[in-house]
């Protein structure tokens, strides 16, 4: 359905090229996948009045990079953060990221960060034209998003 709607949201990329981005960000060997949350974000979150984070809503898990978790978490919260504080909220992240995963790929989350942007610009597609938030005007958001770069 995505395919369908991705020339109605109006990017400056084509579908081929789209898919080939893609394929890059998806490619990983099956021995390294893992079972993967699939939509972790600030919607699927819960902070408890005791301070617990619990995580809702297993619906999209899937078998995939676990870095795909960290960077849908990542793009989550830069795209609902204030333009002012996007940049000081995903440096926090990365750094607390960094102090519970020693060894952090950067490089590694960048090419998940995108492929979860990709994500959201065929969930754009799939729904373009029909009733809602205006999914151009959100499209555009997600495409420039995939310009920002993890800082090293």
């Amino acid at each position: 359905r995505g395919r369908e709607g991705w020339e109605a949201l109006g990017l400056p990329m084509s579908l081929q090229e789209a898919d080939r981005a893609v394929a890059e960000a998806a490619a990983l060997p099956a021995k390294e996948r893992r079972v993967v949350h699939g939509d972790l974000g600030p919607w699927n979150m819960i902070y408890t009045e005791e301070g617990e984070l619990l995580v809702v809503d297993f619906g999209e898990a899937h078998l995939a990079d676990p870095y795909f978790d960290l960077a849908a978490a990542l793009g989550g919260l830069r795209n609902h953060c204030p333009g002012e504080r996007r940049d000081a909220a995903a440096a926090a992240f990365l750094s607390e990221c960094e102090r519970l995963l020693p060894g952090l790929d950067r490089g590694r989350l960048a090419g998940q960060f995108r492929l979860w942007l990709w994500r959201g610009l065929a969930q754009c597609a799939c729904w373009a034209g029909g009733p809602g938030p205006d999914w151009t005007a959100m499209a555009g958001a997600l495409y420039r998003s995939l310009s920002w770069t993890i800082p090293d």
